[in-house]
């Protein structure tokens, strides 16, 4: 056995202890085990630095000599303490050391290394020391990054809608006679308008005014899911290095511009540039979330699949936008702070939280805005409840369909290179597939809604719309002759 092997570890040539390994240890459920990127309070204890070594067959080593040395620090930080500097592996081929930071913020650079191995045998680490006030600047740094997001992601839409002018609303009807093409309409709609929520009520609007019929809806409605899919796909690129580039020129252009044209081009392009530009701010500022040890322990919560639906649709419900909400857990993805399998159920939840925030809508509306309420609800529901089961099988087609990561030593960053695209792809699935799997029954669907909630009667309130607070070109729309008529 190798544990018995003392002489061949201390004594062997150099091609013999070329044969051990020197790894970051992983513990699942154990986020940051090995110390890696961990943070701390400057002049405080950081979380023991940890390495293992094996041998070729991955079996742990005994004693093994591991030398641990600092490499780099901060300026004013070199009272930093490190307890020991060298260390034997324990039966586990373990070796563990503590490091306390010093006295300045910044990057303490350590490595882990076998005694008189090759370069192939060190490991690197990271220890960042954070003042006293962190809490509050990552507070800060969150809840802005958050609001530039949702504001230019607002913008982007706004700017969408006002060029695709007041024919959206026209759409609908003119192509729902099929339930295959009507997923194309719904589609299209939430792409310009952002969010699918906001089509939901649009439809509310014109069944309940008699521009549309109930039945003509549900194929426009699960067209909607599919479309509230491609902000995801859009920031999963991560184009954050010419944000500004692109706030700078959507500014311009609407600026310098007469022509409504160019100005709402200038919108979209100022929003698109805002969105980036507040996800990298939300990406900076969770960065010292990699080592907090509540956080941490509340993403090992949500694992559990319906904790993280509940999370979701709460969440969703909030910001009244899945396309949003799936855009956070892509952000979320490029931190390395959620692993796929915990991300699909968010994603569930999200779908949940649309239907929430659809029949808070109709809340106090006539009974044909109620029904597509309930229909998106009916849709919402039972396609979380066919694929919530299927949720490991589905992450491992979702890993084989996507961007493979490139090789390299720190795992953290070699998730965060893949989970973005993954956790789109993720999204856009599963709404494709539930799509798909509902259509061939929206017409039983439909035909049950309305039994379940007859005609509206004479007298009943009219639907008072969200849409109209979307109408294009702002407050001087406002008073368009699409209102909706009392039933």
């Amino acid at each position: 056995q190798v544990t018995g092997r003392k002489n061949d570890v201390h004594h062997g040539d150099a091609r013999e202890r070329s044969s051990y390994y020197l790894l970051k240890p992983r513990i699942e459920g154990q986020p940051g085990y090995s110390g890696e990127l961990q943070h701390s309070k400057t002049d405080g204890m950081a979380a023991p630095l940890r390495a293992r070594v094996v041998n070729q067959k991955s079996e742990p080593v005994i004693g093994m000599p591991v030398i641990f040395e600092v490499t780099a620090y901060p300026s004013g930080g070199e009272n930093y303490q490190l307890d020991r500097r060298l260390v034997t592996t324990d039966s586990s081929g373990m070796a563990a050391v503590n490091f306390r930071t010093g006295s300045a913020e910044g990057e303490y650079r350590l490595i882990a290394r076998i005694r008189s191995a090759g370069e192939e045998n060190v490991q690197f680490y990271t220890v960042y020391a954070r003042g006293q006030n962190w809490l509050l600047l990552f507070s800060a740094g969150a809840a802005g990054g958050l609001a530039l997001f949702l504001f230019g992601l607002g913008i982007m839409s706004r700017g969408m809608r006002r060029l695709a002018g007041d024919r959206m609303r026209r759409i609908p009807g003119s192509l729902t006679k099929n339930r295959i093409k009507a997923l194309v309409p719904g589609a299209f709609m939430t792409m310009v308008i952002q969010s699918s929520s906001a089509v939901y009520s649009m439809l509310a609007d014109l069944v309940n005014s008699g521009m549309m019929r109930f039945r003509q809806t549900p194929g426009v409605l699960l067209g909607a899911a599919i479309g509230a899919t491609v902000t995801a796909q859009v920031i999963a690129f991560r184009l954050t290095d010419f944000s500004l580039l692109f706030v700078a020129l959507g500014f311009f252009l609407r600026s310098l511009s007469g022509r409504n044209q160019f100005r709402h081009s200038g919108d979209i392009i100022l929003g698109f540039g805002l969105l980036f530009f507040g996800m990298d701010i939300i990406s900076e500022a969770l960065q010292p979330l990699r080592s907090y040890e509540p956080f941490l322990q509340m993403l090992v919560r949500l694992e559990n699949p319906f904790a993280a639906i509940l999370a979701g649709a709460v969440f969703t419900a909030l910001i009244k936008s899945s396309a949003a909400f799936a855009g956070i857990l892509v952000i979320l993805g490029t931190q390395g702070l959620l692993s796929l399998e915990c991300s699909i159920p968010l994603l569930f939840g999200a779908s949940i939280g649309t239907a929430v925030t659809s029949v808070l809508a109709v809340t106090g509306s006539g009974t044909e805005a109620r029904k597509v309420a309930a229909a998106v609800t009916v849709f919402n529901i039972v396609g979380v409840l066919v694929f919530v089961w299927w949720i490991s099988p589905f992450a491992s087609f979702i890993v084989e369909i996507s961007p493979r990561s490139t090789p390299g030593p720190d795992e953290m960053a070699m998730m965060a290179e893949v989970l973005p695209r993954q956790i789109a792809n993720a999204h856009t699935l599963y709404n494709v597939a539930a799509a798909l799997l509902l259509l061939p029954f929206t017409a039983l669907i439909a035909g049950f809604i309305d039994r379940l909630m007859p005609r509206a009667k004479p007298g009943e309130p009219a639907f008072i719309p969200a849409w109209e607070e979307w109408q294009p070109g702002g407050d001087t729309e406002k008073h368009s002759d699409h209102k909706p008529k009392d039933r």
